[in-house]
């Protein structure tokens, strides 16, 4: 990940709307007030899900950033939300789905870009044990699919950090 195209997009003080200068690692300074600002990740989740004959759950993302592309469950952690409560959320949000078992599978570094601004994000990736029937697509997701490993759209998958959580979940199997 390059810290400094991702310092180059912050310009200007959250505290005072004054310039901010450039320092070493991912601190950005405040000329006015002097301030630090930080580019740290945001917290996201992501749920694989199997279905009884092992084919992997996608979801076709209904909103920018990369609509129309396949993604798992999932978003961003909201403050106070653990990431398994998140996690809980955005599948009942997404899917309809209300009981849910998690497993933690790992985290994914990653950049999420959006209006022309990328945010980097590091995603918490769990193994979701739902009832896969009577799911159906709502909030940010227009059509569910369950593919086999073997044909899973990696060139329509939205984000790198979901191809290698699928790739490492799958080579696990």
């Amino acid at each position: 990940m390059d810290i400094k195209k991702l310092k180059d997009q912050y310009k200007f003080c959250f505290s005072c709307a004054s310039k901010l200068e450039s320092k070493k690692g991912k601190v950005l300074i405040c000329t006015n007030c002097g301030k630090n600002t930080y580019v740290d990740p945001s917290p996201t989740n992501g749920a694989i899900i199997e279905n009884e004959k092992g084919e992997i759950m996608l979801v076709r993302r209904a909103k920018d950033p990369k609509k129309g592309y396949w993604d798992i469950p999932g978003g961003f952690i909201n403050p106070g939300e653990t990431a398994e409560e998140s996690t809980i959320r955005e599948l009942k949000e997404e899917l309809g789905t209300t009981k849910v078992e998690l497993e933690y599978l790992g985290t994914e570094s990653d950049i999420y870009e959006y209006q022309g601004t990328a945010y980097p994000v590091l995603a918490f990736v769990f193994k979701a044990k739902i009832n896969t029937e009577n799911l159906y697509p709502a909030d940010d997701v227009t059509q569910i699919k369950f593919f086999t490993p073997k044909d899973l759209p990696f060139d329509k998958i939205a984000f790198e950090g979901v191809k290698r959580a699928l790739k490492k979940f799958i080579e696990k199997k």
